[in-house]
C-alpha cells in the first residue's frame, strides 16, 4: 500500500496533519517530517499507540469521511441500526445539508455523546454551520471540533466491544476500517 492509495487524504505529509492538534509527546517523537501520512499511522499502530493513530487519522480523514468511519465503528461495535443518532449521523454522511446537520444533534443528545452513534451524530452537527440555533447570531464550531468528536466515538466503539485487554485489538480492527475510508474502497451508500 502507498501514501496514493489514500485517496480520501489531502495532506501529502504527517506532519501537515499534526499541525492541526496536539498529537502528544509519546507520538511526536515518532513522527518525521517528511513521512506520508499512512507511513506514520504504520509506525504508530507498531508502537501500539493505537490512540494516537485514532486521533491522527481522524484529523487526517475530511469530515464526511471522518464522520462515516464512527458510523462504520458503531455497527461494527453493535450499535442497533434503529439508533437514532446513527441514522441521523449516516444521513447526514449521505447528503451533508443544513437540515440533516440541525437534526444530528438532537439525535445524539438522545443517544447520548459517550456512544459512537452519539459521537458520530455530534461530529456531524459540529462539521460547520452555527452551534446556535437559527434565530441567534451565528456561532461557528472550531475546526477541530468534527475530528475530535470522531476520535472520541471510535474510542467508545472500541470500549463497546469490549475494552480491556482487548482494547487494543478492537482499536486496530477499527483502525483499518478507517483506512479502508481513507482509501475510497469503504464509502457510504451513494443511494440513501
Amino acid at each position: 500500500m502507498t501514501a496514493r492509495e489514500l485517496a480520501r487524504i489531502g495532506a501529502r505529509t504527517a506532519l501537515e496533519v499534526c499541525q492541526r492538534f496536539d498529537i502528544g509527546d509519546d507520538a511526536r517523537k515518532h513522527l518525521k517530517p517528511e513521512a506520508s501520512p499512512l507511513q506514520y499511522l504504520e509506525v504508530l499502530k507498531g508502537r501500539k499507540l493505537y490512540s494516537a493513530a485514532v486521533q491522527f487519522l481522524a484529523h487526517a480523514l475530511p469530515k464526511q469521511e471522518a464522520v462515516w468511519w464512527t458510523c462504520v465503528c458503531a455497527r461494527g461495535a453493535g450499535t442497533e441500526p434503529g439508533s437514532a443518532a446513527l441514522r441521523a449521523a449516516e444521513a447526514w454522511v449521505a447528503d451533508p445539508s443544513e437540515k440533516n446537520r440541525r437534526a444530528a444533534q438532537p439525535a445524539a443528545l438522545a443517544d447520548g455523546v459517550h456512544t459512537a452513534a452519539g459521537c458520530a451524530a455530534m461530529a456531524a452537527f459540529v462539521s460547520g454551520g452555527s452551534l446556535g440555533s437559527p434565530e441567534a447570531p451565528p456561532v461557528p464550531p472550531a475546526e477541530h471540533l468534527t475530528s475530535s468528536t470522531v476520535a472520541a466515538g471510535v474510542l467508545f466503539a472500541a470500549l463497546a466491544k469490549g475494552g480491556g485487554d482487548r482494547m487494543p485489538e478492537h482499536l486496530s480492527l477499527f483502525l483499518g476500517n478507517g483506512l479502508e475510508v481513507a482509501e475510497g474502497t469503504r464509502l457510504w451508500p451513494r443511494s440513501r
